[in-house]
């Protein structure tokens, strides 16, 4: 997070991820789609996304205003993946995440992507823990296992 949450935290990045506008079902009105959504498309729709403050909301914000379009209403403050793809599935409100985090369902037609979001919405995930902290030895080969697979090892 930008700024860090505390002068004694390290933040520790391990990849990048772009989120993507997704629905409730095929039955919703927008289309399916496979490249950027203009931005104006999305306004007339409530969304589910989590509380102010959090990095994604503040990105999602400044999204539609520097686009010079009114941020459209958030119907629902969710900051649980589960709870909002289940929310997503049985309303027309519109929610963003990475394909990896729907791919059950966008496998099962439960939801589908209606468009993704410009570049600028990427973000950067990965591990905060405090300066002085010791990781016992299960956790170094976790830490290990996520520094492998990552696609920006630490």
């Amino acid at each position: 997070r930008d700024p860090a949450p505390g002068a004694d935290l390290v933040q520790a990045p391990f990849s990048d991820e772009r989120p993507v506008v997704v629905v409730a079902s095929k039955s919703h009105p927008l289309p399916e789609r496979k490249d950027e959504i203009p931005l104006s498309a999305l306004t007339d729709f409530n969304w589910c996304i989590p509380r102010r403050g959090v990095p994604l909301r503040d990105r999602w914000h400044e999204l539609f205003e520097h686009a010079g379009l009114p941020p459209p209403d958030v119907g629902i403050e969710c900051g649980s993946g589960l709870a909002t793809r289940q929310i997503l599935m049985k309303t027309d409100f519109l929610s963003l995440f990475s394909p990896e985090q729907v791919a059950l369902e966008l496998e099962s037609g439960w939801l589908k992507i209606v468009g993704h979001t410009p570049a600028a919405m990427n973000r950067t995930l990965g591990l905060t823990y405090r300066h002085d902290w010791h990781p016992t030895s299960l956790q170094t080969a976790f830490l290990d296992s996520l520094k492998h697979h990552s696609r920006n090892p630490v």
